[in-house]
């Protein structure tokens, strides 16, 4: 049998350790940071009416809740990779829209960006669930905060 020199980083892949998914959280928290501070101020400036933001958001809010809830049925038939990817997808997605501008564009935009926040915060949650021993787990909830 032929030996082949195979490098020591490929046989072991590294695992992954606590400060990946703390830049993860960071990253995940940055991007819920802009749901709640910029998009209600831009969607005023848009609409004009606070009565029409509110419900804009109540409707946003009750359509990422099930969205939400929905995110461990979706793991179970797509991978939960593609998943966090296609989250990732649709945060990128939702900036294009707001460049766009307009309030349907608005509106839009505030919903796929909700919808992301639920599919990243789950499936960031899950993959902290799986690959964190869990006599570590509150140190990485505490790197997390």
């Amino acid at each position: 049998m032929q030996h082949r020199r195979i490098p020591e980083w490929v046989r072991h892949a590294p695992t992954h350790r606590l400060s990946t998914f703390a830049v993860l959280a960071a990253l995940d928290a940055a991007a819920r940071g802009v749901l709640v501070s910029v998009f209600p101020l831009l969607a005023y400036r848009i609409f004009g009416d606070p009565q029409l933001v509110s419900r804009a958001y109540l409707l946003v809010g009750v359509a990422s809740l099930i969205i939400g809830l929905l995110v461990p049925w979706l793991t179970r038939h797509v991978p939960r990779r593609w998943t966090f990817s296609a989250g990732a997808l649709l945060y990128v997605l939702s900036a294009f829209l707001v460049a766009a501008g307009g309030a349907s564009f608005t509106i839009l935009a505030l919903l796929l960006h909700t919808v992301a926040a639920v599919i990243v915060f789950v499936s960031v949650n899950a993959y902290v669930l799986d690959f964190v021993a869990q006599v570590e787990l509150g140190r990485c909830e505490t790197l997390r905060m």
